[in-house]
């Protein structure tokens, strides 16, 4: 069909010509004169004429009506057109790769304002004619906020200031109750570390653009410092083997109020004392805090209290013998 459509096509030029040239000829008082065709007489009539007799030789490029629409929408530019008699070929700038350059009305999603050009191609002749389209896309500015650290029990503010013509909303991963979810910046309190995605729409045309930012919380070391204890005077040490803590991340650091003996090392979570002889009563604190890169969280502490009680002399008397009948002897 597309063949016999060229060849009808090709017939019909042909014969216009053909025409064209009988056109020339015009007889005046009997005598055979070479005029110009009747159709040229005035540049208007053989504009108008010629493409309205030969219509099918003169393409007429359509590349649509230019439109703005949202980042990540498609959009239909072009015409039906007709592939059997034209050729049709689409340029693009800045260049988008991504769409059919070879038909009359590609599909197109490009990521920024574009320009399309098409050429349109009369296969016959050769004939050809451009036109072109403007997709403006519609950027939707976003700024949820910048990554950050917190202390455990802090707040923070994400967000950005309030863009007139623009709903917000807010979701979080995991599920933060502190987060007014409509405000543009909003105040968090996260227990963990949290994921918070802001989508901001625009209210006019229903573009809309989505952005996240993590809220990386710092847990405080959970210690203890063991229980309180007591000790005879005569012990020369006490190890704080009851102290708990983590292994690692943390730096420790006792002290021993009260007390005049020496650690053999007040950084191990578990050292030894060596007491004192005027030592009776201790309080040893524990200092704990993360020891992380860039760490600006506040120690935690815990302690107890070491009593050292003096040791009780007792005396049962001399020693002595007594007679069978009960009688005390002295010795």
């Amino acid at each position: 069909m597309k063949y016999f459509k060229k060849n009808m096509h090709y017939l019909l030029v042909t014969l216009y010509l053909f025409s064209s040239q009988i056109n020339a000829f015009s007889f005046d008082n009997n005598d055979l004169n070479i005029g110009i065709p009747i159709s040229e007489k005035t540049s208007a009539n053989k504009t108008s004429e010629n493409r309205e007799l030969n219509n099918l030789l003169v393409p007429v490029a359509n590349a649509g009506a230019s439109e703005s629409i949202c980042f990540g929408d498609e959009y239909q530019i072009g015409e039906v057109g007709d592939t059997d008699l034209f050729d049709y070929s689409w340029t693009s700038s800045p260049l988008d790769t991504n769409f059919d350059d070879n038909i009359p009305n590609p599909m197109v999603a490009p990521d920024v304002t574009t320009t399309y050009t098409v050429t349109v191609t009369e296969f016959s002749t050769g004939e050809t004619d451009e036109a072109d389209v403007v997709v403006t896309i519609i950027e939707v500015p976003i700024d949820a906020g910048s990554d950050a650290t917190i202390c455990e029990d802090d707040s923070f503010v994400i967000g950005e200031a309030q863009d007139a013509g623009y709903s917000y909303l807010w979701t979080s991963v995991p599920f933060d109750n502190s987060l007014d979810i409509n405000d543009w910046n909003p105040t968090v309190t996260p227990t963990e570390t949290t994921i918070y995605t802001l989508k901001k729409t625009s209210d006019l045309l229903g573009c809309f653009k989505e952005a996240s930012v993590t809220i990386t919380v710092e847990q405080l070391p959970v210690i203890n410092a063991g229980s309180d204890d007591t000790i005879c005077s005569n012990e020369t040490s006490f190890t704080l083997s009851s102290a708990s803590g983590p292994a690692t991340g943390v730096a420790y650091q006792w002290q021993a109020i009260g007390g005049n003996g020496s650690f053999n090392n007040a950084t191990l979570l578990n050292p030894t004392y060596t007491i004192d002889s005027n030592d009776t009563s201790i309080t040893f604190l524990l200092t704990a805090q993360n020891n992380l890169p860039g760490d600006n969280c506040p120690a935690v502490t815990d302690e107890i209290v070491l009593t050292i009680e003096e040791l009780v002399s007792v005396s049962a008397g001399a020693d002595g013998s007594i007679c069978a009948t009960g009688y005390l002897l002295n010795s």
